[in-house]
């Protein structure tokens, strides 16, 4: 497979990756994040378990303190929930925007209605 070399700056803020599947999302995020937490949510018994207790993410983050980067590959709604609420949360403990981001969370979701993929910032 040819790989095309991409602009992309993502270093050290959260985002959504949204494109259809095969399009290499899931190649580029473990090239860029190699060290990252990785939860691929195409496993059926990951899948059933953050689909029916997507708090249990939290867990995840605590649970890992060696870890600033998460990962969340094929996420579905229930997840980017729990991962943008966690995001707020913290951002809302600093005033003036002056926050500095203590993890970066990377979601990468299957968007059948865009023709390639792209990247949302989170709020």
């Amino acid at each position: 497979m040819e790989k095309v070399a991409r602009f992309f700056d993502c270093i050290g803020q959260s985002f959504f990756l949204l494109g259809p599947r095969g399009t290499g999302k899931s190649t580029m995020i473990k090239e860029l994040f190699p060290d990252a937490f990785y939860l691929d949510l195409l496993l059926p018994d990951v899948f059933r378990t953050y689909l029916a207790h997507p708090e249990r993410f939290r867990e995840v983050v605590h649970g890992n303190k060696d870890k600033k980067v998460f990962v969340l590959d094929e996420c579905e709604v229930c997840l980017c929930t729990e991962v943008t609420h966690y995001i707020r949360e913290k951002t809302s403990l600093y005033a003036h925007g002056s926050y500095v981001p203590e993890y970066q969370f990377i979601c990468n979701c299957c968007d059948l209605n865009s023709p390639f993929p792209f990247s949302l910032p989170v709020p």
